[in-house]
């Protein structure tokens, strides 16, 4: 038998799916393309600003830097969730830095002062500018800001839709998880020489997993992924060592729930549009969040989690499992350096989708409708 007859016998197709959809190559290296996607994406839709767990009390905040934007999200002095543009209104000047617990929002520059709710208390000098200044009418600038599935959202746009109203359902539907009870084994950012788009293509493709993961996860993948829709967001469902044995093992690391044998059994990865991606287990969690930098880098947050209050095994199936997780990331880094160096070369014009790319065709296909709005 052939090399390539026995691939095409292995390869991961998606049940009653073909797909034929051809893309401008030029989204994964042109900068106006970039521009559009921010401007036209980001800047309008809900994103995740990080895990709630980390404004849990009065004065706990973080900050978020993101494609020239900075953010600061905290918990008030009435434990209300608040974000607001981090910059002070005198002259702009960043306020905060990283994470932490404040008191008060100091400006580091010329000290003006503003309580945790944004308003503005106290003007060093105040009676030195020509024309007073109206303390209510200069508070922070604020940004939308809402919670789900155990995260922080932010959108930029003045009237956005209610975040929960463009979940399609996924609130509901991950409600029985209790992503808030999860807490980290490990949370990492990486600047990476990728287009943020080819890192979450790769992470939802099956048409790559025999050639780049053909000695680690492949082997136990037991059935091809099942495809879902939720209007621009999506999940894929893939059976992970479906053995005998394992039933048990499910049982015995699934607190919480309930949870039907599927979701015990099988990875379930969801795709948050534009750029949040959660692998779910009961007894884990994985975090993938992608911003764009350049056409040809971005920034990777990965987040690995386990149930808080895990017993042996589960904790120890959890850290196998995040070791495994980081095994496969190291071979998808590999391959996608080789894929923006390609991509930067502009030889290759046009992209076609294989059957088992049909994630990435129904992302697409709403980055293109989004763009058009």
């Amino acid at each position: 038998m052939a090399v390539s007859e026995g691939l095409d016998k292995k390869i991961h197709r998606l049940k009653g799916v073909r797909n034929s959809r051809v893309i401008d190559a030029s989204r994964y290296n042109d900068p106006e393309f970039q521009e559009r996607e921010i401007e036209g994406i980001f800047q309008r839709s809900w994103l995740v600003a990080g895990p709630a767990r980390w404004l849990q009390k009065a004065g706990d905040y973080f900050c978020l830097n993101e494609m020239g934007e900075s953010i600061v999200l905290l918990c008030d002095q009435d434990g209300v969730l608040r974000a607001f543009h981090n910059i002070c209104r005198h002259r702009g000047t960043r306020l905060l830095d990283g994470r932490g617990n404040i008191g008060a929002i100091r400006c580091p520059y010329h000290d003006w002062k503003y309580s945790l709710d944004g308003r503005l208390r106290h003007i060093p000098g105040a009676k030195g500018f020509a024309e007073p200044i109206d303390k209510p009418q200069m508070g922070l600038l604020p940004v939308n800001v809402d919670t789900a599935l155990g995260f922080v959202w932010i959108n930029l746009s003045e009237n956005p839709p209610a975040l929960r109203s463009t979940l399609a359902g996924l609130d509901q539907e991950l409600a029985h998880y209790n992503l808030e009870e999860m807490v980290p084994i490990q949370e990492k950012v990486w600047e990476l020489p990728h287009n943020w788009k080819a890192v979450l293509d790769n992470a939802t493709e099956s048409y790559h997993l025999l050639p780049v993961h053909g000695s680690s996860v492949n082997p136990f993948i037991g059935d091809v992924p099942e495809f879902t829709t939720y209007e621009d967001h999506y999940r894929l469902t893939l059976g992970i060592a479906t053995y005998g044995w394992r039933k048990k093992v499910d049982e015995w690391t699934s607190r919480g729930g309930p949870y039907t044998d599927l979701e015990k059994s099988a990875l379930h990865k969801y795709v948050l549009f534009p750029n949040f991606l959660i692998n779910v287990l009961p007894y884990h969690l994985t975090v993938f969040q992608v911003w764009p930098i350049a056409p040809n880098r971005s920034r990777f947050f990965y987040g690995f989690y386990m149930r808080k209050g895990a017993g042996l095994l589960e904790r120890a199936r959890a850290y196998a499992t995040w070791m495994a997780s980081r095994y496969i990331l190291v071979e998808d880094f590999d391959i996608l350096d080789r894929f923006q160096d390609g991509a930067n070369t502009t030889r290759v014009s046009k992209h076609r989708f294989h059957d088992g790319e049909i994630a990435m065709d129904h992302f697409h296909k709403v980055l293109d409708r989004r763009l058009k709005r």
